[in-house]
């Protein structure tokens, strides 16, 4: 992929994200905090950021990105760890100049967008919405109660949040539970719980 490529493609971003801003749309922005509690792992509390990205206007599915942190543990997209290693195989290899870099670094760019995971609102009423979701898509470290050494983890989780509206939807509460697992030889099931308080990101058309 030449430097041509690389600009038409960050061109096409910019013209989509352009787009967005031309139409309705509900993209929240909020902090999370929770408990988690899995097979050979220490329950433990936790914290962080939530984003919630509505993929089309008017559409009932969102793409859900967070990073969360708490004692011994961090969760984040699973893509963009990916995406960053990625980035340096293509640093790596043969290919020199500003064309090796520009590769690299989109397809970091890339990674960092994937989301963890999606997931469809249901409307109950004008203040309430129930919204399964799956995220397959996760990173998380965590420290086992057997060892003293972090271990890292690709995992998933499903699970179910109940919406509640508040004032004329510029906020949202969302208690959510859902059930967690690892991809690797021990699964490591467990649950996770918790809610979320965002904020509507509104855009409105023009």
């Amino acid at each position: 992929m030449g430097t041509k490529s690389i600009l038409f493609v960050l061109l096409c971003v910019a013209h989509f994200c352009a787009s967005a801003q031309q139409k309705t749309r509900s993209n929240y922005l909020g902090v999370k905090v929770g408990n988690l509690s899995q097979e050979h792992h220490a329950s433990r509390m936790y914290g962080g950021l939530s984003f919630e990205y509505q993929l089309r206007e008017n559409s009932n599915l969102y793409l859900q990105y967070d990073i969360l942190f708490g004692k011994d543990y961090f969760r984040m997209p699973l893509g963009a760890p990916l995406g960053f290693w990625g980035g340096l195989q293509v640093l790596s290899n043969n290919d020199t100049g500003s064309i090796k870099w520009g590769r690299g670094a989109l397809v970091a760019l890339l990674g960092i967008i994937i989301p963890e995971g999606f997931g469809y609102n249901f409307k109950l009423n004008d203040r309430l919405e129930i919204a399964p979701f799956v995220r397959p898509l996760q990173f998380e470290s965590i420290q086992s109660n057997t060892t003293d050494e972090d271990a890292n983890y690709a995992a998933g989780s499903i699970g179910l949040q109940l919406h509640s509206y508040l004032i004329e939807n510029s906020l949202r509460f969302s208690p959510y539970i859902e059930g967690k697992f690892h991809y690797n030889e021990h699964a490591h099931p467990g649950y996770s719980f918790g809610a979320s308080l965002s904020m509507n990101l509104r855009s409105k058309k023009k």
